[in-house]
Parts: structure tokens; C-alpha cells; sequence
């Protein structure tokens, strides 16, 4: 009778997907109009002939009520890019609701994370937002053009469903009706950036000294694993990560990330054994893996492929050494408070707390992360050519997303996703605050 029922509330989640195409009839002001009436709808009209659909005995259903809400965030956060808007949309529609549909019709093989979600759930939000995104192309690229081919287009749209697959997986206490827009809006934001700048690079130029740089990322992961950093997978990923970043940004960018790398393992081992005997270390042998190398090497990556896109532009590369900055503030700030504060304040519950509690931020552990942080924004002005004005506004940028962290803590479902999915929420923030402060500090 649940599945009958999620089946029965999916099947109306994507046919509001249908709407769509009236951006080829309609203004976009009436659009928002008939987002706005679907909101009143569904928490005054709805409750009166619906309530067998509600998950929950209660009132409102909070997932019927936040569907319009997405919607109406990708109509405001795009609108004047149609295209993309539309594509944010056909995500929260068709991408979400036939993953949920799979799921719990065919899904065998759950995934990790969420007991709910399985791959083949994932695997239809994939396809769906893919077939949407096409059709969405063909449709309304005659009445609104867009600065990229379709070669292009189709290459961020591969990407972005694969992205919001994932997203789609994560352990939210809350519905995913609202994470899924803004985390693709994120997402989709700096392609924005390169369709208004009417240009896009996609010629390699590789130098001899990104060969040498190639070579020394795999003797680094090579001697990282075999010194028991980080175990075979989380050294593989590093690898891998290491070599995208080069391959798209050039030998100096990588050398950030190796500088962030090397002070993560010496805050981790600091005063390891204290942190072993009061529970609080990062593992019990104080190697890392493959979920701690993902959230933080996955968006480094991805920033430095818009690196490349942009032909080496200062919005991005800015972009890339905050990403880093804010990484190594998170890392270096929680070991160094774990191993020396005895307590910790909560910003979630403001009191103090005994030190090593998630979310929790120490004195000495900030002042550890904000120097930490410094010094690779500092690095990072010299070796990618950033003029000196970028790095105090980068460390504040470091510091405020960083005090999010508590709060993304408490949004999760705990789970084994639940530190990686805030390391990438928190790095998400920083780069998105990163892309919003760029053109007022030029």
C-alpha cells in the first residue's frame, strides 16, 4: 500500500513537469504566476481531498508544499536563462520523480548512504534529466539561444545529471525538493558566467612540466599509501583527482592541493595517539580513504575545468584557491582543536561541549584553520598570478563558509555519507560565495 501510494504521488510530481515547454507561450512572470498558484494549492486546497498521498498523518506534507517552492527558485535563479531554468526544473521533476518511481518499483541494489535509494533509482534520474535536458534544447533554443553548441551543452548536461544523481542520494533530513534546485543551481551558476562571456576554451595545451607534475602526483599517492596516509582506494582517488587537476589547470594549481594535502596528514597525526585514547581521531589508525578524498577533491577538480573552459580566467582561478583554502581550514581546524582544546563551543546548540563533538569549533582550532588558510591563499596569489586584494577576502570567505559547517551537520540523516556530504556542502558554499564576491572586489 506505501509503494501504491509514492508510485500515485511520483506519477503527479512528473507530469508538473510538463509545464515546461510553456516557456515557449508564456512570459516568465506567468510562469511564476502558476508556480505561485500550485504553492497556495498545495497547502490550502490540498489537505482537503489529498491527504490519503500525504507521507505523514499530518496537516501539511512538506514535500508536496516544497515542490513549488523548487520550482519557483530555477524560474528566479535563472531567469534570464531560460534554458537552464528549464533544465533545473526537468531535474526536480522528471530526474527526482523517476528515480523514485525505479526505486521502488525495480530497486534491488541499495546504495549505501540511504537505505531507501538504490542504484536503479539513481541510474533513472540520470537517463531522465539527460532526455529531459535534450528535448529541453531542441525546444527552446530557437526562441532562446544559448553562447554554447549543442556538443557543449550536452557534455554539462551529462555532467550535471550525473551530479544531481548523487545529490539525489544524500542522507537529507529534509526533502531533496529543495537541495536538488539550489545544489544545481551551484552547479549550473558558473556555466552561466561562460555563456555571458560568449566564449569557452576547449584546446589542451599541455607543457613538459605538467608531464613531470604527472609523474610526481603518482610517486606522491604511491608514498602516501605506503606511509599508511591514506589506504589504497583514497590514494587511487587522490591519484586520479591529482592528474584531472593538472591535465585542466597546469602543474601550479596542483601544487596548492599537495600543500593542503601535506598539512591535513600533519594536523591528522598531531597529537594522534591523545586523540586514539580519547576516541576522537579520525580513524583508529589515522588513515584516510576514499570518503574523505572524494567531497574534497571532486569540487577542486571541477573548478579546475571551468579553469580550463574560461582559457585560465581570474573569476574561476580565484574560485579554485578558496575551494582549497576552506578544505584545509576544515581539516587543519578540527584536528588542531581535537588534539589541544578540551572543549568546544556549538553553534547549533551554543553552549560547550567536549571537544570533538561534529559541528563544534574550538578557539585554537580556528586560529590554527584561519592561519592554515592564510598561507594557502597567500601561495596561491603568487602561483596562479592572483593580485594580493584576492586573499583577505578569500580567508573571510574560508571563515564564514566554515561556520556553516554545524548547520549542514544538522540537516543529515546520520549516516556513512554524512561528514563527506558536509565536506562537499561546505566546499559547494565557499565556491559559490567565492563566484558572488569575485566582481565586487575587481
Amino acid at each position: 500500500m506505501k509503494d501504491k501510494k509514492e508510485i500515485k504521488r511520483k506519477i503527479i510530481h512528473i507530469f508538473f513537469g510538463l509545464p515546461i515547454v510553456l516557456y515557449l507561450y508564456l512570459d516568465f512572470k506567468y510562469l511564476v504566476l502558476i508556480a505561485l498558484i500550485a504553492l497556495i494549492h498545495n497547502i490550502f486546497i490540498a489537505p482537503l481531498y489529498m491527504k490519503e498521498l500525504f507521507r505523514e498523518n499530518k496537516k501539511y506534507d512538506i514535500g508536496i508544499i516544497s515542490y513549488p517552492i523548487g520550482v519557483l527558485f530555477s524560474l528566479f535563479a535563472f531567469k534570464n536563462e531560460p534554458i537552464f531554468a528549464s533544465l533545473l526544473w526537468a531535474s526536480l521533476s522528471f530526474g527526482d520523480g523517476f528515480a523514485a518511481l525505479v526505486g521502488t518499483s525495480f530497486g534491488k541494489h541499495k546504495v549505501i548512504s540511504n537505505s531507501k535509494k538504490s542504484i536503479e533509482g539513481m541510474l533513472a534520474f540520470f537517463l531522465s534529466t539527460v532526455i529531459s535536458g535534450i528535448f529541453i534544447f531542441i525546444l527552446l533554443t530557437a526562441k532562446f539561444p544559448i553562447n554554447f553548441s549543442f556538443k557543449f551543452y550536452l557534455l554539462i548536461l551529462i555532467v550535471f545529471s550525473f551530479f544531481l544523481s548523487l545529490v539525489e542520494i544524500f542522507p537529507f533530513k529534509f526533502t531533496d525538493n529543495i537541495f536538488i534546485p539550489i545544489l544545481g543551481f551551484i552547479f549550473l551558476y558558473p556555466f552561466q558566467i561562460l555563456s555571458n562571456s560568449g566564449a569557452y576554451n576547449l584546446n589542451f595545451h599541455f607543457q613538459y612540466i605538467d608531464k613531470i607534475a604527472i609523474l610526481f602526483i603518482f610517486v606522491l599517492g604511491a608514498e602516501a599509501f605506503f606511509l599508511k596516509w591514506l589506504n589504497l582506494k583514497g590514494a587511487s582517488a587522490a591519484i586520479i583527482f591529482g592528474i584531472l587537476i593538472i591535465i585542466f589547470s597546469g602543474a601550479s594549481s596542483i601544487i596548492l592541493l599537495i600543500m593542503f594535502f601535506i598539512l591535513s596528514i600533519l594536523a591528522t597525526k598531531f597529537k594522534f595517539s591523545y586523540k586514539l585514547k580519547k576516541n576522537i581521531a579520525e580513524s583508529k589508525t589515522g588513515i584516510r580513504g576514499l570518503y574523505s578524498v572524494i567531497p574534497k577533491g571532486i569540487l577542486p577538480v571541477f573548478v579546475s575545468f571551468l579553469i580550463f573552459l574560461s582559457g585560465n580566467s581570474e573569476y574561476f582561478i580565484f574560485s579554485f584557491v578558496v575551494v582549497i583554502a576552506t578544505s584545509t581550514f576544515d581539516t587543519v581546524s578540527s584536528e588542531i582543536g581535537k588534539a589541544i582544546s578540551r572543549y568546544s563551543f556549538s553553534l547549533i546548540k551554543l553552549k560547550k561541549v567536549k571537544s570533538g563533538e561534529s559541528g563544534a569549533i574550538s578557539l585554537q582550532g580556528t586560529l590554527a584553520g584561519i592561519l592554515a588558510s592564510l598561507l594557502i591563499m597567500y601561495s596561491g596569489a603568487i602561483l596562479l598570478h592572483l593580485p594580493q586584494k584576492f586573499v583577505l577576502t578569500g580567508l573571510l570567505i574560508t571563515i564564514i563558509a566554515n561556520l556553516f559547517e554545524p548547520f549542514f551537520y544538522k540537516v543529515l540523516y546520520n549516516s556513512p555519507l554524512t561528514k563527506p556530504t558536509t565536506n562537499f556542502l561546505l566546499l559547494s558554499l565557499s565556491f559559490f560565495l567565492a563566484l558572488l564576491s569575485y566582481p565586487y572586489i575587481t
